[in-house]
């Protein structure tokens, strides 16, 4: 499990990296951004649910993997400004809080 968290935070450094180097309305900021999170979403998918729902409740987590499924399965049409607000509000309000 430990690795899993390790990874997911791997993941979001990179992502707050490439958000703090460059616009995050620029698409290839965007992109890289929606590919750390999606990535960060998987790692922490990985922990088993018990221990996961101390941290995150089902309703946060539905939404949060639905981001991810959005991202890795119909890229071309994530609106940027869900990508955006979701590096704002959902990794810092929920991923973090649990990584």
């Amino acid at each position: 499990m430990r690795q899993h968290l390790d990874d997911a935070m791997t993941h979001l450094e990179a992502l707050n990296a490439h958000a703090s180097r460059s616009d995050v309305s620029d698409e290839i900021v965007v992109d890289a951004c929606a590919l750390r999170l999606s990535a960060a979403i998987d790692a922490v998918s990985q922990v088993p649910a018990t221990i996961r729902a101390a941290h995150i409740d089902d309703a946060e987590w539905r939404a949060i993997r639905g981001m991810r499924n959005r991202i890795a399965h119909a890229d071309a049409i994530v609106d940027p400004a869900v990508v955006r607000q979701s590096i704002a509000e959902d990794v810092s309000s929920h991923i973090l809080r649990f990584v």
